[in-house]
């Protein structure tokens, strides 16, 4: 985990929160726990402090910068981009690029900047 710039002593804690997000089905790792808080309320609270813990890992590696080169989101975008090409792609006949891809990079992000495609509905 230190190549995401977590520190070894917070181990435990992204181990614990990503136990929540994945095991949010599972009795022993919800967070609902016969509570009174609805499920979108368990989200939003759980998303904030997952947030919150990210911003303290990005204020630390800007202060004290290291050689990590990943992104703690980076399967989560992964997993998203995934789980979107696999719900619209069946429903896609055609899908082509429309112009040039432009990219960035920058200290914090690089990848593409747009993609512009043409895509017809099946």
């Amino acid at each position: 985990m230190s190549l995401m710039g977590v520190p070894e002593s917070d181990e435990k804690e992204l181990l614990r929160l990503t136990l929540e997000l994945f095991g949010v089905m599972d009795p022993e790792f919800s967070r609902a726990k016969g509570g009174s808080q609805t499920s979108t309320e368990v989200a939003q609270n759980f998303m904030a402090e997952i947030f919150g813990y990210s911003q303290g890992v990005h204020a630390n590696r800007v202060a004290h910068p290291g050689d990590d080169i990943a992104c703690l989101g980076q399967h989560l975008a992964r997993l998203e981009m995934r789980l979107l090409f696999e719900e619209i792609l069946p429903h896609i006949r055609t899908l082509e690029l429309a112009g040039p891809i432009r990219s960035m990079c920058g200290f914090q992000t690089s990848g593409p900047k747009t993609v512009p495609i043409r895509f017809a509905m099946a």
